[in-house]
């Protein structure tokens, strides 16, 4: 629930407070404080046993329903064929996150399905998001917070059904529509500007020189 941390350097000691661990305690302390014995029963329900029924029951995820939303939302995405540990720990991980609000997640997977990003439709890109990729919480915080909502045009999406690219690339990576004309031009101002300022420099630099020498004759 809490550490701390010492810096050697600095000689300062630092202390943290895991908020949501220790949030999940307290509920679960409020929780337990309401269980009785039953007459029925010659021994009450231990106090470890309780709390550990609490935590699954609060850390449940429905993985089933997850995943089928998942197949149902993202068409274009692939498929999930085995439900690995691992996915179960970060969907496990993002409903907690979320609070069990399934919304959440239908808003995230219906997110992904406008991306063209995240759902391989750029040119010359084969990468597309899968399940195991969303269901980490840095990235289903970026999809809600719309970072990879950009679109490359209509034109873009024709290339990419007819297998040709219709979009602008400046070296490997997929531009802007660039006036190229126009930063030509810039480029050439600065460079104009840069002679200039070098020569006037130049002139002040003999000047100087020259009065040097006239005062050593």
């Amino acid at each position: 629930m809490y550490l701390s941390y010492f810096d050697r350097i600095k000689r300062l000691t630092f202390y943290m407070r895991n908020t949501d661990v220790v949030e999940q305690y307290l509920n679960l302390e409020e929780d337990t404080n309401q269980i009785s014995t039953s007459e029925e029963i010659e021994s009450p329900i231990s106090l470890d046993y309780a709390i550990q029924s609490l935590q699954d029951k609060k850390s449940y995820a429905p993985y089933e329903e997850i995943i089928n939303i998942y197949h149902e939302t993202c068409k274009e995405l692939p498929r999930v064929k085995n439900l690995s540990q691992r996915i179960k720990q970060r969907i496990t991980e993002i409903w907690k996150k979320v609070g069990g609000n399934m919304q959440k997640i239908r808003e995230v997977f219906a997110k992904i399905c406008t991306s063209d990003f995240l759902s391989g439709r750029i040119v010359g890109k084969t990468w597309r998001a899968d399940l195991a990729w969303i269901m980490q919480w840095d990235k289903f915080e970026d999809v809600l917070r719309d970072k990879y909502a950009k679109n490359y045009s209509n034109a873009g999406r024709q290339g990419y059904e007819k297998g040709k690219s219709k979009l602008q690339r400046f070296g490997n990576i997929l531009s802007h529509n660039w006036d190229f004309a126009r930063l030509e031009e810039l480029e050439e101002q600065y460079i104009e500007e840069q002679a200039k300022h070098y020569k006037g420099l130049e002139s002040d630099l003999l000047h100087k020189l020259n009065e040097i020498n006239a005062e050593s004759i």
